[in-house]
């Protein structure tokens, strides 16, 4: 079994599990097991998943860090801002990532 991106951006499970004995679930509909370079897209839909993932949670960490600012607990804001900030520089790498990935599955 692996992960594909379904027409809503969300990760789900596709393909064989041990008990399946070799059979394919996909009714014929999933690009993603249409040439070799499954794992790739896998990979890239993967990366893509996550960069949006992270910005989300982001936005609600800079949401909580207002907050706690508003409730006089400033030091606990700047830290929140400080992780967001570490967080939002490894969402950069995952994009760049994905750019990358994109790359090589063009090749195929």
């Amino acid at each position: 079994m692996h992960l594909i991106q379904d027409e809503n951006g969300q990760m789900v499970h596709h393909g064989q599990t041990a008990g399946d004995a070799g059979e394919h679930h996909c009714a014929g509909n999933c690009s993603s097991c249409a040439s070799a370079g499954d794992e790739r897209r896998e990979a890239l839909a993967l990366l893509q998943y996550m960069q949006k993932h992270n910005a989300q949670h982001a936005a609600e960490l800079d949401r909580v860090a207002a907050n706690l600012e508003k409730l006089d607990m400033k030091d606990v804001a700047d830290q929140i801002r400080a992780a967001v900030s570490e967080f939002q520089k490894g969402t950069l790498r995952l994009s760049l990532a994905a750019t990358l990935a994109g790359e090589y599955i063009k090749e195929v």
